[in-house]
């Protein structure tokens, strides 16, 4: 078993879907209605992916690879939140494992790449926006050292639901947790 972290490229974007929807349709089972999850169009975000591969722009994609296969996906770029530096501030605006291989270890290296990216821009902090009821997405950014920036929240509505996300942030230049944490 190999396992490697690289840039997404075009060729990635239906697997990026596919663990896109997956990792949505059980990690917010319950949190969102069940049938907007069974309406997440696998072909809808793929075309979304293929078309931010292609742009570029200011966002990095990188994929985790099991044996060369996609298992998994991190967005960053700078932040989009106003009462932080877009020069000193990365967001992480996305992080997922297929969760065929939740537990496993391969979120880690994802993280890690993603915080080492940032990093390499020049970012020294990154924030992230997590559903405040993630319980498992909440533990596993505070055993990376991360945490909840007190009392800075936001809410959207998706399908009449009204859901809370919670803002955390940390430093992209420290080695935080282990394979084992995710």
């Amino acid at each position: 078993m190999s396992t490697s972290v690289r840039a997404a490229c075009l060729a990635d974007a239906p697997a990026i879907a596919r663990t896109h929807v997956k990792a949505w349709q059980v990690a917010y089972r319950g949190i969102m209605p069940a049938e907007t999850l069974a309406r997440l169009s696998i072909d809808e975000r793929q075309e979304s992916w293929r078309a931010q591969i292609e742009d570029g722009g200011p966002q990095t994609t990188l994929v985790v690879e099991l044996d060369d296969e996609v298992i998994g996906f991190a967005g960053l770029g700078p932040t989009r939140d106003k009462d932080l530096a877009p020069t000193v501030v990365s967001e992480l605006y996305a992080i997922y494992v297929d969760p065929d291989h939740w537990g496993q270890g391969f979120g880690y290296p994802l993280w890690r790449a993603a915080l080492d990216e940032a990093s390499s821009h020049g970012f020294s902090e990154i924030s992230l926006w997590v559903l405040e009821r993630n319980e498992r997405a909440r533990r596993f950014y505070d055993r990376q050292g991360f945490s909840a920036d007190p009392g800075v929240t936001k809410e959207w509505t998706r399908a009449g639901v009204t859901l809370e996300e919670v803002r955390y942030r940390g430093e992209t230049g420290r080695d935080r947790g282990s394979f084992a944490d995710w």
